[in-house]
């Protein structure tokens, strides 16, 4: 299983009890193993910064229309919708 949540450094994680919790019950485990996002990445991707250099990210607009993408994914966000694409057009991952 993997669990993908706030580090200790986010701002106000503790007022994250429910989160708090499944953290607690997840460091219990003798199997568990803690690692930060660079690191899953560059397991994952081959770079530590993989999704920081193929993202682009903005504000969510009323309207939007889309050409041709500056970068794999594209994220636009608001206080009510948060909008992803993801663009076929680059290699994501080749696993061997």
């Amino acid at each position: 299983m993997i669990v993908l949540m706030p580090d200790d450094e986010t701002e106000n994680v503790d007022n994250l009890t429910l989160i708090k919790k499944v953290e607690r019950l997840c460091k219990e485990q003798s199997e568990c193993i803690e690692l930060h996002s660079p690191e899953v990445e560059e397991l994952i991707f081959g770079t530590k910064s993989y999704l920081e250099d193929n993202s682009f990210s903005t504000s969510h607009q009323l309207v939007n229309v889309y050409g041709r993408p500056e970068k794999c994914y594209e994220i636009r966000s608001e206080d009510a919708a948060v909008d992803v694409q993801i663009h076929g057009s680059h290699d994501l991952v080749n696993i061997t």
